[in-house]
């Protein structure tokens, strides 16, 4: 039940390759083992089925393509047997339905890979069909698939395009667009089924729309 926070960067511009752990029973925070790949922002950190946690990616000074579990029984990091097959940043993540680990876009990227827990490495796993730079969610829907919404694409140019991730075939495809081009935004599954994009930045500014994908 604590909460891992790792790496990130402050306003001064430097890089932090520590952890901490939250405790909301005590509402304290402690330190715990730190990454042993080096300092680094704009990663993703996914929870694995098994209770370790995937740090993956992220930027400090250039994209980085490598990878590294947290183990919560011993508090320490170890880098996964395999890299990144993209050096990214600001990507997005989430854990699908058979425990592998979907990572796409950031940098301008359109390749997917997957993460198999069970070996530690990394495969491609097909493209999107628009390149995401970053600030793009993906949702995991109740049938498996993932949605892929909005972001920021080449350009920069804030993308209204949504896409569907079908994990039998590795594809991505496109599935209608957002009302209003947006990134920054949130994606939450709803119990419904139907899945809630709120908020964000578009063209004019900051957003206080919120729509609905279904």
């Amino acid at each position: 039940g604590k909460v891992l926070i790792v790496g990130g960067k402050n306003l001064g511009g430097t890089f932090f390759a520590s952890a901490e752990l939250y405790d909301p029973g005590l509402g304290t925070f402690s330190t715990t083992g730190g990454l042993t790949g080096g300092a680094r922002n704009s990663h993703t950190a996914t929870l694995l089925a098994a209770g370790q946690v995937l740090i993956a990616g992220g930027y400090n000074g250039a994209n980085l393509a490598d990878a590294e579990r947290y183990n919560p029984a011993t508090g320490t990091f170890s880098a996964t047997e395999g890299g990144l097959g993209t050096p990214r940043a600001s990507h997005a993540d989430i854990r699908l339905s058979n425990g592998f680990v979907l990572l796409l876009g950031g940098t301008d990227s359109a390749a997917m890979e997957l993460f198999n827990p069970a070996g530690g490495t990394f495969a491609g796993a097909g493209t999107l069909s628009t390149a995401r730079l970053y600030y793009h969610t993906a949702t995991l829907l109740t049938n498996g698939t993932v949605l892929v919404a909005g972001g920021t694409g080449p350009g920069p140019a804030l993308l209204a395009i949504t896409e569907l991730y079908q994990p039998s075939s590795n594809t991505a495809t496109p599935s209608g667009n957002l009302t209003t081009s947006r990134h920054r935004h949130t994606a939450t599954l709803l119990p419904n089924g139907k899945v809630l994009i709120l908020g964000g930045f578009g063209a004019g500014g900051y957003l206080d729309s919120a729509e609905l994908y279904q």
